[in-house]
């Protein structure tokens, strides 16, 4: 994605002083991705749905170089549940279709699932999960996708300005894949 057609490369030798400076300079690079501050894990996954995968609210202005917006399908969904939890709109959090995951909660923590419905469970609502319980989110029933959110976000690469999974081009969310 660096390269378009018809660009022009011409190799050149360095040496190590000049490296190491460009080595500093790619780390505010966009393209380059970057970690997240480190956070609690707050939950195993059992089993992992159908097609569960990290998406946020997509990555904008990378159309030229072939990379899609993407981000989740439902971006009021997505927006709710992150804000329902207190955190920004475009936080990480997980989408599943059709089936969602089965999760073992490593801590305490305060959730939101929004989009679809899982029996069982309050939707469109904070929700506080302890250690130990089991979260099990299938099947989805009335609608194709939802979306879980967790107090203080979900740990991901940031990619070209965004954390969300493109699964075509395989990267961003954990990394590339669901």
């Amino acid at each position: 994605s660096l390269l378009r057609a018809g660009d022009t490369v011409r190799f050149q030798a360095i040496d190590r002083a000049e490296f190491d400076s460009m080595q500093l300079s790619l780390q505010n690079d966009p393209v380059t991705p970057q970690k997240k501050k480190s956070r609690v894990t707050v939950f195993d996954v059992i089993q992992p749905g159908m097609q569960t995968s990290i998406q946020d609210l997509g990555r904008f202005g990378h159309q030229s170089e072939g990379v899609t917006p993407g981000g989740a399908m439902d971006l009021l969904a997505a927006r709710v549940a992150n804000l329902l939890v207190g955190n920004p709109d475009r936080e990480p959090l997980l989408e599943a279709v059709m089936r969602g995951p089965k999760l073992r909660m490593a801590s305490d923590a305060l959730i939101a699932i929004t989009g679809a419905s899982v029996p069982g469970i309050a939707g469109w609502r904070p929700l506080h999960v302890t250690k130990g319980e089991i979260l099990d989110c299938s099947p989805i029933v009335s609608g194709a996708r939802i979306y879980i959110a967790v107090a203080g976000g979900i740990h991901a690469d940031r990619v070209l300005d965004g954390y969300g999974t493109d699964l075509n081009s395989h990267f961003g969310g954990s990394p590339g894949r669901p």
